[in-house]
């Protein structure tokens, strides 16, 4: 099917608004989740971008690469992550198991608020 004009125009128009709102999304998303499934939507919408741009064969690899399997490894990935730790190394404000201050509390008794010991300097 041969568009052209305004209807290809608007098209191409929401195809590119599309790509950039998902790439950002992609990029700044807190959530590894959310920001995976906006990659995987980036390259199907990639993919769409390439069929516009009458090249099949792209736009077919672009699919199975960019979006099938590089999605699923990320997916895999992020359950990997979430099944060996599943919690933070360091405690922050994401983090509403523990406070802010959380390492600001003073351990070990000599009254440096939590910071690592001090590197002695032989004399």
């Amino acid at each position: 099917m041969d568009l052209s004009g305004p209807l290809a125009w608007a098209i191409d128009a929401l195809l590119a608004l599309l790509l950039l709102w998902l790439a950002l999304r992609a990029l700044g998303s807190p959530v590894p989740l959310e920001g995976v499934i906006f990659f995987i939507g980036f390259g199907l919408t990639l993919a769409m971008v390439w069929v516009r741009l009458e090249v099949p064969d792209i736009a077919l690899a672009e699919a199975a690469i960019g979006a099938g399997l590089s999605g699923a490894l990320l997916l895999a990935a992020l359950a990997g992550l979430r099944k060996v730790g599943g919690q933070r190394d360091v405690p922050g404000p994401a983090d509403p198991g523990h406070p802010p201050d959380a390492l600001a509390k003073d351990t070990s008794g000599d009254g440096r608020s939590g910071s690592p010991p001090a590197a002695e300097v032989a004399d």
